[in-house]
């Protein structure tokens, strides 16, 4: 287990085309100045509830679950790969993987680290700024399926 928590500005944020027929992608591309990362870990149970005749409560129960759609701010810099990919992706509707990977130091990419890694489709993108400030563009991956892969990385 790691002995520090995670502060945001040890997160990266990858992106790749989703392989055909499932499974994870063989490299990722990095989604540059990510100014708000998604919680990429996790689900959500939808719950059911049930009258039964005759009583007062109602049973819940679990049902299907889901994970939850992903926000991805960027600072806006036409030309950025990483953030191009997003782009053309929403443009398309291509299913695209996402990985979501917390480090404990940033600066020690081999060091101990949590990854989620999801399939989705960029659902919408949007581009906003004022003035006097950085310019952003806010995508929302909405997740198709379980999760690919979740870990942790122990380091050296």
């Amino acid at each position: 287990m790691f002995n520090t928590m995670f502060i945001g500005n040890n997160v990266k944020v990858e992106i790749a085309d989703a392989p055909v027929g499932g499974g994870q992608a063989s490299s990722f591309t990095v989604v540059e100045n990510v100014s708000a990362f998604p919680a990429a870990a996790g689900a959500e149970t939808n719950m059911v509830s049930v009258n039964v005749f005759g009583e007062q409560y109602a049973k819940k129960l679990p049902g299907s679950r889901n994970v939850p759609d992903l926000t991805l701010s960027v600072f806006w810099r036409p030309g950025a790969v990483g953030q191009e990919m997003l782009a053309a992706a929403a443009a398309s509707n291509k299913l695209v993987q996402v990985k979501v990977t917390y480090y404990q130091n940033i600066a020690d990419p081999t060091g101990p680290a949590y990854y989620s890694i999801v399939n989705g489709y960029a659902s919408s993108d949007a581009i906003s700024g004022d003035f006097d400030g950085a310019v952003t563009r806010d995508f929302v991956i909405s997740v198709t399926g379980a999760p690919v892969a979740v870990g942790e990385v122990t380091g050296e």
